[in-house]
């Protein structure tokens, strides 16, 4: 019994070794990061420490892209929100529908190597009170606009409407769920004080990515020498 406990427990993680997490894993480091709202008051104050924190981290020596996340794939659930689809009728009174929110700089997506199937990303110029523009991933249109266009739909939220301009391929919250819907706000909105940095090494640097930690978080100092960084971890050993 125990020989067959140890061989099923080891096709689990071999399974879980081999899972799909529809993005790039190897050479990827992640340092999660809290502004406190004690500092960061405003909106325009943590768009403008993220601008310049992405800036910075990719001037760095070795690295080849970087990008801003509340949650990258294989970092948990986080957190989710209910939406209605504008074009549709209108739901049953105590009905919704529900979605795992992400926030992401534009150019997440790429840096992560999450495709974009239809459409495009939101531009830099969602930010702020502009942003009006969101992203999906494909498990969304799959369970919410089957047979439909997702491009133009509107999504409200929060009593804010947003416009789907692109559909990104699935991720995994977990290395051990499937891809659930997804929606991409702009992080640049400037709602989130919590966040992922994702840093990619440059391959042909030949170095180790958790090289980049310490420079990057020397970084983060330079930026601000009283904001504590946390998990400064490669995805391989997140994950």
């Amino acid at each position: 019994m125990l020989l067959i406990t140890a061989g099923l427990l080891w096709k689990s993680y071999q399974r879980l070794c081999s899972a799909d997490m529809g993005c790039i894993t190897d050479n990827v480091l992640t340092i999660q990061l809290m502004l406190p709202s004690s500092h960061y008051t405003t909106p325009a104050q943590r768009v403008t420490f993220y601008e310049s924190l992405l800036a910075r981290i990719k001037a760095l020596p070795g690295v080849e892209a970087a990008g801003l996340t509340n949650s990258v794939p294989g970092q948990g659930y986080w957190g989710d929100s209910s939406f209605t689809i504008v074009e549709h009728p209108p739901l049953e009174h105590g009905k919704g529908l529900v979605v795992i929110d992400r926030n992401a700089d534009p150019g997440y997506f790429a840096a992560q190597g999450i495709p974009i199937l239809q459409g495009r990303t939101y531009g830099s110029n969602q930010r702020l009170d502009h942003a009006n523009e969101i992203v999906v991933n494909q498990a969304f249109v799959r369970t919410f606009l089957p047979g439909e266009e997702a491009l133009g739909k509107h999504m409200m939220m929060d009593d804010r409407v947003y416009m789907i301009v692109g559909v990104v391929g699935d991720t995994r919250f977990s290395i051990a769920q499937e891809p659930r819907p997804i929606q991409y706000q702009p992080l640049f909105k400037g709602d989130e004080n919590s966040v992922t940095l994702m840093i990619r090494s440059n391959r042909g640097s030949g170095g180790d990515v958790a090289q980049l930690s310490l420079p990057a978080q020397r970084v983060v100092q330079d930026l601000d020498r009283d904001l504590p960084v946390s998990d400064v971890l490669t995805m391989e050993q997140m994950l």
